[in-house]
């Protein structure tokens, strides 16, 4: 991967289909306004699938029917998981202790 290109240089038709296709397979929704957070996240992929291309890669996916291990490959790059922190930890365990007493 030479990591010189952004989605300027993916053509709107190619960001539209894959915003599109995203929503159908996954259930993620990139309005044109979010494209711009697409390419880093994408290019993070097209490296577990084995393409050096992001242009490539995108169309590939289009024109592909991923498997299902491929679809959570996929989407673990599209999701964002943040840390809990311990002060919002202790706080979740005192909320849900009188709920979860018997």
């Amino acid at each position: 991967m030479n990591g010189k290109t952004d989605c300027k240089d993916i053509p709107d038709v190619l960001l539209h289909g894959l915003s599109e296709y995203l929503t159908a397979k996954i259930g993620f929704h990139f309005t044109k306004k979010r494209w711009n957070e697409l390419h880093p996240k994408m290019a993070a992929a097209m490296i577990d699938f084995g393409f050096e291309d992001i242009g490539k890669f995108i169309e590939w996916l289009l024109s592909s029917s991923p498997t299902q291990k491929q679809i959570e490959i996929l989407a673990s790059h599209l999701t964002v998981v943040k840390p809990i922190s311990s002060e919002r930890e202790g706080h979740l365990k005192s909320w849900s202790r009188p709920c979860c007493q018997a």
